[in-house]
């Protein structure tokens, strides 16, 4: 299994306040273990380090947090991108495949601040 990434919170086309919001998700992978994961937007690309929740563990799923302050009001893409044990790092874009099983691109998430 690919190593990826999910955004739990802000739920997608969900409205904000514009004023500090936490970012939540889950991160895994099937070889190792979940050992970063990154957060930027749209509007700043600059990846940010996410805080882990609870310790590593082989195969298991990996909370994260991160506070974001949104610099302005209006539409935002959120994205994620996790890195694991391994070395492996979770792509822009996922490679083709036939099922679908390997998707790993970053995660997006569409939000609205107002």
């Amino acid at each position: 299994m690919n190593v990826k990434s999910l955004i739990s919170r802000p739920g997608l086309g969900e409205t904000v306040a514009n004023r500090p919001q936490e970012v939540r998700g889950v991160a895994w992978t099937g070889k190792g273990h979940v050992t970063k994961v990154e957060f930027s937007t749209d509007r700043d690309p600059t990846w940010q380090v996410a805080e882990l929740i609870g310790e590593p563990v082989q195969g298991s799923w990996r909370r994260f947090k991160i506070a974001w302050t949104p610099p302005a009001a209006g539409s935002y893409v959120l994205r994620v991108r996790a890195t694991d044990s391994e070395g492996d790092v979770q792509p822009e874009k996922s490679p083709w495949n036939k099922s679908g099983y390997l998707w790993n691109g970053y995660d997006q998430v569409a939000c609205v601040v107002s």
